[in-house]
């Protein structure tokens, strides 16, 4: 009985070593297959970034190859990185006017020759005087306002100058101006002048805004589109009201005609 467990035993160590030397048959196959995928991917990569760059680098980077053959020859074996023209690199010294910083497309300036037309707006005579002490107020500078404006085919500016009053022993009353007047768009650097004609330019004469923008050019009068796109805007926003009492009295005629 002893002598058949002995050989049973046997057996089984016999098994195990066989097991044992199948696993590492396998293993060291499995590492080869993996040594020989990575070198096929690493071929791969190389031969795709060469024709990559063979058809999206830049025209002296790409290999010239023989003018009398109809196709260019592809070689992917180991020529490829001899074969590759080296690229040179040159160090350019150079200036570079920055710009000015603008405070957005939306710009309005004109020459500084365009003749001023003085509007000066006081306040009444009897806002002159110091409510507290009844002395009269002393004018202690101006406050101006400056809109682009347009008369046919000329354009000037129309300086709105209001005096401005204090009390000299009472500072702390604040200071008094008279009011702009009504703006059909409020804090616009344009007159209602310069605003009826671009809508007069879109609308009566169909000029598109990048048209007008040129036309005001030659004039030595820049206004970026953007900024005449929001008048146009604004400005129909105003009208609206125009428009319903135009559309009513139309409605309410006998024969509706309307161009």
């Amino acid at each position: 009985m002893p002598i058949c467990v002995s050989i049973f035993a046997m057996l089984n160590e016999d098994d195990t070593k066989a097991d044992t030397s199948c696993v590492h048959d396998l293993l060291r196959q499995k590492d080869a297959d993996i040594a020989a995928l990575q070198a096929q991917v690493a071929l791969l990569s190389e031969q795709l970034a060469w024709m990559q760059k063979q058809l999206f680098g830049r025209r002296s980077e790409r290999i010239v190859g023989n003018p009398d053959s109809q196709t260019l020859p592809l070689d992917f074996g180991d020529q490829i990185a001899a074969s590759l023209p080296q690229e040179k690199t040159q160090e350019i010294h150079y200036t570079r006017r920055k710009p000015a910083r603008n405070r957005g497309a939306d710009t309005l300036s004109y020459p500084d020759d365009l003749p001023v037309k003085r509007v000066e707006l006081d306040v009444a005579a009897h806002e002159k005087t110091c409510p507290q002490t009844g002395e009269p107020l002393v004018c202690i500078g101006e406050e101006i306002s400056r809109k682009l404006a347009r008369t046919a085919e000329q354009f000037y500016i129309i300086e709105y100058v209001r005096p401005k009053y204090a009390s000299r022993n009472h500072p702390d009353l604040g200071v008094r101006t008279a009011s702009l007047p009504e703006a059909v768009i409020e804090r616009c650097a344009a007159d209602e002048s310069l605003l009826a004609y671009v809508l007069n330019a879109k609308f009566a004469d169909h000029l598109p805004l990048n048209r007008l923008v040129e036309i005001l050019g030659r004039s030595q009068i820049h206004i970026s589109r953007q900024t005449l796109s929001k008048w146009v805007l604004t400005l129909g926003e105003g009208l609206s009201p125009l428009y319903e009492a135009m559309k009513s009295r139309i409605l309410q005629s006998g024969v509706v005609f309307c161009r």
